[in-house]
């Protein structure tokens, strides 16, 4: 916790940040999550991400303040911490379940799914499905044609003088249709009726673009049969 609040070196304390993740429930410690809040205010774009990347929603000492930092996050001129910073916020105010806090970080996070970034706009649809939004399939559906990848690779020197990549990916097939089918299929499990909720078909390696043409008709096709219970 010292090494991650202190270190002279941005790459000592994300370094340390990353080993306090293996310790056994880490968020419930107030001077770890005081590392993590410090690492959040860096000017530095990693060791920001880096911090966000440990946060755990469940049982977060001093969530309140955690929220607000990544709140302020969301509009971080760097794509790796906005990307983290809608998923994690979202995540923490889902765990709230309070209809008007919910509500404000709908409107909060609803334009960044026209975020310049591939990355983000990707880690935003997954934020959807975090706060359980189901009207927000309407904005997604619009989506299925961003074809883009969303993965980022930063190149950094890490604390042994090593060249690496800090990488962020939004999806499993790193491109954005893919991270939003996958928002769709998994915000429709809200819906009552197991018959009327979205499977996406499996995607195949080496079948990419072929699996996910076939899957956003699909898609449409659910959509269309389905639109009116997504506002109820």
């Amino acid at each position: 916790i010292e090494l991650a609040r202190k270190h002279p070196k941005d790459e000592g304390r994300m370094a340390a940040l990353y080993a306090l993740r293996s310790m056994t429930d880490h968020q419930k410690n107030p001077d770890a999550v005081k590392a993590i809040l410090e690492g959040m205010a860096s000017d530095n774009p990693l060791l920001v991400a880096t911090a966000i990347d440990i946060i755990f929603q469940y049982g977060l000492d001093n969530p309140d303040e955690v929220e607000k930092a990544l709140e302020k996050h969301l509009a971080h001129k760097d794509p790796n911490v906005r990307g983290r910073a809608a998923l994690k916020y979202a995540q923490l105010v889902a765990r709230k379940n309070k209809k008007d806090q919910t509500a404000a970080a709908v409107a909060k996070l609803e334009p960044m799914l026209a975020d310049k970034d591939a990355y983000v706009r990707s880690e935003v649809a997954d934020a959807f499905v975090a706060l359980r939004h189901l009207p927000a399939i309407h904005k997604l559906m619009t989506m299925l044609d961003d074809s883009a990848s969303n993965s980022l690779s930063t190149p950094y020197t890490d604390l042994s003088g090593s060249k690496r990549n800090f990488i962020s990916d939004g999806s499993g097939w790193s491109r954005v249709d893919d991270a939003v089918l996958w928002a769709i299929s998994n915000l429709s499990r809200n819906i009552k009726g197991k018959e009327q909720q979205f499977t996406l078909r499996k995607i195949n390696y080496g079948k990419v673009e072929e699996d996910i043409t076939v899957a956003r008709k699909d898609a449409r096709t659910w959509y269309e049969a389905n639109k009116a219970e997504l506002d109820k």
